[in-house]
């Protein structure tokens, strides 16, 4: 690591080192090559939060828009943004990329811009750019400003931070799955309640506290869910109940053969445009002489047709 800035000369090239720290794992990277080759080299350390940091201890999470729906999707997002929060007074998130590329990416937009909205609101300034030298050019003099302020004071540091366990993340992903309840809201709710447990029997009035009236209802109504012991009932004991009789559900109607048939009347009952019974079930056959003399037949060739078994009616001719 160099402690200080510091200019080297080589080959009548000035060569700027300024305090400006990366993870090994972005060793390689076009953003990288892109300030070296403006004469900012960094320094590579294994670094548990952010992926670079500059002096006066700035922290600052990459993430091209590819990385960040997926982050978004799986939770890493929330944890990333959370540990950088604890860690470091003074944050950026960089974003390489079109945000309408990250809109088609996304399967919900108001998921990505939601996600966006919270890393903003945990004090995380949000710089996107387009193109990795358009980002190069902000690190440059993101580096170089933050030497400046190191000069008048300000103490470079690495700070460490180990990553939230893997419960951690399964937690906000259990409740990220809830209805109405996106990364904001599910860390808002673990960071109130601490266990999901707590969040589960949590009264009306302390999930409206934490997350408004709206949406407090509904989780309140889906954690008190209690599953209905419905009795199973044959034909005749259902059309037999008395709420089937109140609302007329069977009704008689004449019939040709029968006299009389109990048939079921239509279920939705529509105020300005009612349900009739116009005429009972057609009996087997009823529209086959029909049918076959619209298709052209004669009435004696449907006869023929009877007398061979190929067709029914319900009336012999």
């Amino acid at each position: 690591m160099v402690p200080n800035s510091l200019s080297v000369h080589k080959k009548n090239v000035c060569v700027m080192k300024h305090l400006f720290v990366a993870d090994y794992r972005e060793k390689g990277s076009t953003l990288l090559e892109l300030l070296s080759a403006m004469g900012y080299q960094p320094s590579f350390d294994r670094l548990d939060v952010a992926d670079y940091v500059v002096s006066g201890g700035y922290a600052i999470e990459r993430k091209s828009v590819h990385d960040l729906v997926s982050s978004i999707l799986d939770g890493r997002l929330v944890d990333q943004i959370t540990r950088m929060c604890e860690v470091y007074e003074r944050r950026s998130l960089l974003v390489i990329g079109s945000l309408k590329e990250a809109e088609k990416l996304s399967p919900n937009t108001s998921l990505l811009y939601s996600s966006l909205a919270w890393t903003t609101l945990k004090g995380v300034a949000i710089v996107v750019f387009e193109e990795e030298k358009q980002a190069a050019e902000f690190l440059r003099w993101l580096i170089q400003k933050s030497s400046e302020a190191e000069k008048r004071g300000f103490e470079p540091l690495i700070r460490r931070k180990p990553k939230s366990g893997r419960a951690e993340l399964e937690v906000l992903n259990v409740l990220s799955s809830l209805p109405g309840v996106g990364p904001v809201t599910a860390n808002r709710l673990l960071q109130e309640f601490g266990s999901l447990s707590a969040i589960f029997s949590a009264s009306y009035s302390k999930l409206e506290a934490v997350v408004g009236a709206a949406k407090a209802k509904r989780l309140y109504n889906l954690f008190n869910l209690k599953k209905q012991q419905a009795k199973e009932r044959d034909i005749e004991e259902a059309l037999l109940n008395p709420h089937a009789k109140e609302r007329e559900v069977i009704q008689r109607i004449s019939h040709p053969l029968l006299k009389e048939l109990d048939v079921v009347f239509s279920p939705p009952r529509l105020k300005n445009n009612p349900a009739a019974l116009s005429s009972p079930p057609p009996l087997l056959g009823s529209h086959t002489l029909e049918v076959l003399l619209k298709l052209g037949y004669t009435q004696n060739e449907v006869k023929e047709l009877e007398s061979k078994g190929v067709v029914k009616l319900a009336t012999p001719l």
